[in-house]
């Protein structure tokens, strides 16, 4: 596939693209069963990200950092937490 068709897949999930940008991806989509597959799976990807929640940190974590590492009623001054 074409990178510059690549390169406007991506563009298009994160800014709207020109007219003529928009119908050059559109037949690149009619014309390849490779690039509708590659533009559905990036799709799903997004999807399956974007409904993911971030379980790294529970919550009021960086509250309780920041409280630990002023403890030492410094503002000035960080406290090392080992």
């Amino acid at each position: 596939m074409d990178e510059s068709i690549r390169e406007l897949l991506y563009r298009s999930f994160d800014i709207s693209l020109s007219v003529s940008e928009q119908k050059t991806l559109d037949q690149a989509v009619i014309d390849s069963p490779e690039f509708r597959r590659e533009r559905q799976s990036l799709i799903e990807l997004r999807a399956l990200l974007a409904a993911t929640r971030n379980e790294c940190f529970h919550k009021g974590m960086v509250e309780r950092v920041m409280t630990k590492l002023f403890s030492n009623n410094d503002p000035g001054k960080l406290r090392t937490v080992m």
